[in-house]
């Protein structure tokens, strides 16, 4: 056998006509967009901006209609305006291809290059009404927010004879008026006393001397007297904020006296009643309730009860803070014979 031939090796005719093949992908496809909801309806495409290099269509001839902003540049170029307010914003298109700030003016930032997306001012005629529409406050707390108009509401007379000076009563004005009672009338004023700040007691003491001169027994039906004087007359009552209590008006003939039981000790838990606050007891009558007078034996009767605080006492620290005013003293008393010894 003869000796063994050299391989022979076979190169392409130029290195860059051969090559390598990537690998095939692992990466999965992505999935398809999610289906658009069936009440979406594409508005109408963004504007693009103009193209590098392309002037604008010359003027109209003198018989046409003129346009709004249109002016000719001493370049060549010529220039559209955008914004027909004054101080508006124009758009030059010049020959060359690089984009100038001009350029891009009125071009939606989604179109514009990661560079350019800055924000800029317009000074169109529109803005002050808007400012103006945003810094508006009316009587309602409303302004720019609001879906609806609220109208002031009038400070004369005709106005809801609640004494609304304070705030958080707008609950229980929507309940009045949801109830059509536009005014109730004010009963009678009650100084709190211990007992009818007690949570054990659980009723608010309304002497013979103070309900006797006051509309409260004019305002009540036969039957709701009957009900007053016996077993108790039902009679929902709300707070300043709106909620509801389930409450009872009894005399108790023994002592003289009518009580106001029920969920009291809600109503004086909830307000944090203190010595010297007092609670306004105001009486209405809807139209809506007159039948379950007949039909269930309840009245007609509702109360709105506003708890008055004494603001003469001033305000008053609680433990917390009475406990942090007690360290702070030690801390002083403490540190008064040391500095003395230095000193």
């Amino acid at each position: 056998m003869g000796a063994p031939k050299p391989p022979v090796f076979f190169w392409p005719a130029s290195a860059s006509a051969w090559t390598p093949t990537s690998p095939p992908s692992k990466t999965p496809a992505l999935p398809p967009p999610p289906p658009l909801p069936p009440g979406f309806f594409p508005s109408s495409p963004l504007p693009l901006p103009p193209p590098c290099g392309l002037l604008m269509p010359p003027p109209p001839p003198a018989g046409g209609f003129p346009h709004p902003g249109g002016s000719r540049s001493p370049k060549g170029g010529r220039f559209v305006e955008h914004l027909e307010h004054g101080g508006g914003v124009s758009v030059t298109a010049p020959a060359r291809c690089v984009p100038a700030e001009g350029d891009l003016a009125g071009v939606p930032p989604e179109l514009l290059p990661l560079k350019k997306r800055v924000v800029r001012y317009h000074p169109y005629s529109a803005a002050a009404a808007i400012q103006e529409m945003a810094s508006h406050r009316n009587h309602g707390g409303g302004g720019f927010l609001l879906a609806v108009d609220v109208m002031p509401v009038p400070t004369t007379g005709a106005r809801m004879d609640l004494d609304l000076g304070e705030r958080h009563e707008g609950g229980l004005r929507a309940e009045l008026l949801r109830l059509r009672i536009m005014r109730p009338a004010l009963v009678l004023t009650k100084q709190l006393t211990f007992s009818d700040r007690s949570r054990d007691k659980a009723r608010l003491l309304l002497p013979d001397g103070l309900v006797a001169p006051s509309p409260l027994l004019g305002m009540l039906t036969p039957a709701e007297r009957r009900l007053v004087f016996g077993a108790g007359l039902p009679v929902p009552a709300f707070d300043r904020l709106g909620r509801a209590y389930r409450m009872s008006l009894r005399r108790d003939p023994k002592a003289r006296t009518y009580r106001l039981t029920g969920q009291w000790s809600l109503f004086v838990s909830r307000h944090h009643t203190r010595a010297g606050d007092a609670v306004e007891v105001r009486a209405f009558r809807p139209s809506a309730w007159q039948a379950r007078l007949d039909k269930h034996g309840e009245g007609g009767l509702g109360m709105a009860l506003l708890h008055r605080r004494d603001d003469a006492q001033g305000y008053r620290w609680c433990n917390r803070e009475r406990d942090a005013a007690d360290g702070l003293l030690r801390m002083a008393a403490s540190a008064s014979p040391a500095t003395a010894a230095v000193a």
